[in-house]
């Protein structure tokens, strides 16, 4: 792992213009409506179950979800599930665009306000619906280890031999203001953004990339003596005002 420890100016967290030069917008939503549009948005994982055995205390449940005036909220509720003989005792959010929407390379904005404590986990991320991996971690948010620490993360190799390549970032506290994380994906590089800010680029494994990925947000709760006592605030809330998904223009790799 590497620390990338930066100061960048103007973080404003305010709404980006949809237009940008040289990129032609083909996914958004503004989470503007009364319900979710399940016409670009899927609250089942797209691994097919609601539970994951990498996450011990949380399921993905539709009740984990609701929308305000501007923006979605994905939150994390006691909820318990029983799958198969395990009781999971938490709800908690997950929103995914596959099979309305994948892309190989674009640009990929939100804009955010996370959750701060001891057992929340949330992410914003790209994963191929084919194979796992590849992964593109944008951001996750890890409540026990600090709240101004971001990580950021490429997973690529087989599943038999997979690779991961983490950076910590250092940010102003994410769980005060929305703030517009974003990150550029091309044949050449990948590139990390913070509030419109360069915080990292990548140029090495990148013929490991080439596969359509949807976009993914959820909020899971870590696998810690936290979640396990339930030492933390319910319902924890992760908001999101928006996202949107950029094609360079002229050239349609997205599906």
């Amino acid at each position: 792992w590497a620390t990338k420890t930066f100061a960048p100016q103007k973080l404003t967290g305010e709404p980006q213009p949809r237009e940008k030069e040289g990129w032609v917008l083909v996914f958004e939503d503004d989470f503007n409506g009364k319900e979710l549009d399940k016409s670009k948005w899927q609250t089942q994982p797209y691994w097919g179950n609601r539970y994951n055995p990498g996450y011990h205390y949380n399921w993905f449940s539709e009740e984990a979800i609701r929308m305000t005036d501007s923006s979605v909220v994905r939150f994390c509720v006691r909820d318990t599930m029983v799958f198969d003989t395990s009781a999971v005792p938490y709800g908690c959010g997950y929103l995914g665009n596959f099979p309305v929407f994948t892309t190989v390379h674009g640009y990929f904005e939100a804009r955010c306000r996370v959750p701060g404590g001891n057992a929340v986990w949330p992410a914003f991320w790209l994963v191929s619906h084919e194979s796992w991996p590849p992964e593109i971690d944008i951001f996750e948010f890890y409540g026990s280890k600090g709240i101004h620490r971001w990580e950021s993360a490429l997973h690529w190799g087989t599943a038999e031999n997979k690779k991961r390549d983490t950076r910590v970032h250092k940010v102003p506290d994410p769980t005060e203001d929305f703030h517009v994380y974003g990150l550029e994906w091309t044949e050449e590089y990948i590139i990390w953004y913070f509030d419109g800010k360069v915080v990292r680029k990548a140029k090495k494994e990148l013929q490991d990339f080439t596969k359509a990925m949807q976009v993914v947000f959820n909020m899971g709760l870590m696998n810690n003596e936290h979640s396990a006592t339930g030492d933390f605030d319910l319902p924890s809330d992760f908001e999101i005002d928006y996202v949107r998904v950029y094609e360079v223009q002229g050239i349609k790799e997205y599906k």
